[in-house]
């Protein structure tokens, strides 16, 4: 699995929190993920839930496609809380 990563073209890492765990793992295989996205960043509240209402998933979907800098500003602009 790990050469499977270093090939791919690019990966895409969602952590749901600061913490970001799934990016320290990779980090630690040396991998650079192409991108990231930390949920609670985009004011999705943590849980453990498994499903996630559909704009939530939205969020995050936009989160990935988006630009860095566009990214900033979604996260600045959304003050609202989702998935609580």
């Amino acid at each position: 699995m790990v050469q499977s990563a270093r090939d791919a073209d690019g990966i895409a890492v969602i952590d749901g929190c600061e913490v970001c765990c799934a990016k320290k793992l990779l980090e630690h295989m040396e991998i650079e993920p192409t991108r990231h996205v930390v949920v609670t960043q985009l004011g999705i509240a943590k849980n453990y839930e498994t499903r996630w209402p559909s704009e939530c998933v939205v969020r995050v979907k936009e989160a990935l496609r988006g630009p860095a800098a566009e990214l900033c500003t979604q996260i600045t602009a959304g003050n609202e809380t989702c998935c609580r």
